[in-house]
């Protein structure tokens, strides 16, 4: 049986420390893999919209890939 498409959007990302010469490359290498990580898991349980989980906010340690961002993004879907 075929899933129905996912629509996700992420009204704002905020990445402290990415010089602006890469927010492009960031947010491009984030998009693919989150959207790689939702075909391949779909999406987590998530809480009710009026629920103050609803707007997840994602503390990530600098030092890490962009990827491991999105792999944060999609973890915190499911809180």
């Amino acid at each position: 049986m075929k899933r129905p498409p996912i629509h996700l959007h992420i009204e704002n990302l905020v990445l402290h420390g990415v010089p602006a010469r890469d927010r492009d490359r960031a947010a491009s290498t984030i998009q693919s893999h989150l959207t790689k990580i939702i075909s391949e898991r779909g999406l987590p349980a998530r809480p009710a919209a009026d629920s103050p989980l609803a707007a997840p906010r994602v503390q990530y340690a600098a030092s890490g890939s962009y990827e491991c961002i999105a792999e944060a993004i999609w973890r915190s879907l499911e809180q």
